[in-house]
C-alpha cells in the first residue's frame, strides 16, 4: 500500500467517524418524519359515500346529511363501523334536534 493510500484511508475513517453521530440523528429524524407521516393524514373529501369503494384514513364523505371522516381503511358503511368512521358534522335536521 502505498503513502497516499494510507493517507486517503486515515482521512476516509476520520471522516466517517466524524459524521457517524449526525449519519445517526439523520436517521433517527427520518424515521419520526414517517412515523409523523403514516400518523397524520391530511382529510381528502371524496364526496358522497359509494356503497363499492373502499375509503383510505383521513377520507372525509357524505352519506344521508352528515359528514364522516374515516379513521381507517375501510369499505364499510360511514355509521356500521365505530373503528372505522367518525361523525364530523351531523345531518340539518339530526343537528336541530340536538340543539333543541
Amino acid at each position: 500500500m502505498t503513502t497516499e493510500e494510507r493517507l486517503a484511508d486515515v482521512i476516509v475513517s476520520g471522516i466517517k467517524a466524524a459524521t457517524a453521530p449526525i449519519v445517526k440523528r439523520l436517521e433517527a429524524a427520518e424515521a419520526k418524519i414517517v412515523a409523523l407521516d403514516t400518523k397524520h393524514i391530511a382529510p381528502v373529501y371524496e364526496g358522497v359515500y359509494e356503497h363499492d369503494k373502499t375509503y383510505r384514513r383521513g377520507s372525509l364523505v357524505t352519506r344521508n346529511g352528515g359528514l364522516w371522516l374515516a379513521i381507517s381503511e375501510t369499505s364499510s358503511q360511514p355509521g356500521s363501523n365505530p373503528a372505522a368512521w367518525r361523525l364530523v358534522v351531523k345531518s340539518g335536521d339530526a343537528a336541530k334536534a340536538d340543539a333543541r
